[in-house]
């Protein structure tokens, strides 16, 4: 046994359930994003998502087609979304480790354009 589900049975007090545990675990949807920001022009911005799901697929647990996500660019600060989009991350693309890229175009507003000048 693995020695990472053996210490789960451990601390749930159910050593023969650490595994299982271990597996549900793996199966929670995890991406991993890379972004790719280039300017366009003073006031435009083309964002490039690199979107990989590094989890483990189950029919029971995601469906036997895909797994829906929102993809937000935002800015924390400001309290503004610069893009959303809804995004649909399919099973071929996780079983077998293929990465998805989304591009979008965002408009960055005034005050942020002062800021930095």
């Amino acid at each position: 046994m693995h020695i990472f589900a053996l210490l789960v049975g451990h601390m749930i007090r159910h050593v023969n359930m650490g595994a299982r545990v271990k597996d549900c675990v793996s199966q929670i949807p995890v991406l991993d994003v890379e972004a790719s920001i280039q300017p366009i022009t003073r006031t435009v911005l083309r964002v490039v998502l690199k979107i990989q799901g590094t989890f483990k697929w189950n029919d029971r647990a995601h469906g036997k087609t895909g797994e829906p996500f929102w993809i937000w660019i935002e800015d924390p600060d400001n309290n503004h979304i610069y893009h959303s989009e809804y995004f649909m991350l399919h099973k071929k693309h996780v079983s077998f480790s293929f990465s998805e890229q989304l591009y979008c175009e965002c408009v960055l507003l005034y005050t942020e354009i002062t800021a930095f000048m």
